[in-house]
């Protein structure tokens, strides 16, 4: 008896030694939504209303204007890909900011309204659905909002998203 839990002892500390199998890192950063509304502005898509929204509300605020993805370290400098998915109505454009520092906190938006916004940079490609590109290094956030200029009526509302971030984005 006393072999064989030697011999099992042995075993598993062979086996802690060798290491376990360890799963592979997520290759790939893929979040689905919807967003209900286009947030005007006159340069066209306000992500700034989500990004305050965010601060006030966390995530619950996602799909009303807009969508608010936290951007995964493992994606920075590869591709990434906007995609609208499935039907919308009207004619739907998607753009995206990328935000590289913290939203304000609730506490902090509540005793300062409309605190300054982290540096960021910004995918708006008009006249096409999404947006593609790299993600940019020290990307912290990723804000994505319907297209809509102030002076004409919203093209799309009710928009189905995809957005994939990492390895090779087809």
């Amino acid at each position: 008896m006393k072999k064989l839990v030697g011999l099992a002892l042995a075993s598993v500390l062979a086996a802690s030694l060798l290491g376990a199998p360890v799963s592979a890192a997520p290759k790939q950063q893929e979040v689905e939504g919807t967003i209900l509304f286009p947030a005007r502005h006159p340069d066209g898509c306000y992500t700034g209303l989500q990004r305050h929204l965010t601060s006030l509300m966390g995530e619950a605020s996602n799909g009303v204007v807009g969508w608010t993805i936290r951007v995964e370290k493992f994606t920075w400098n590869k591709p990434f890909k906007l995609d609208v998915a499935g039907a919308a109505a009207g004619t739907p454009d998607l753009d995206m900011t990328y935000y590289f520092g913290e939203f304000a906190t609730q506490e902090e938006w509540l005793g300062s309204p409309a605190p300054a916004a982290p540096a960021s940079t910004a995918f708006e490609t008009h006249g096409e659905p999404g947006e593609k590109g790299k993600v940019p290094k020290g990307a912290i956030y990723a804000l994505i909002c319907i297209y809509a200029d102030e002076t004409a009526p919203a093209a799309a509302a009710g928009v189905d998203f995809s957005y994939v971030a990492g390895k090779g984005v087809k």
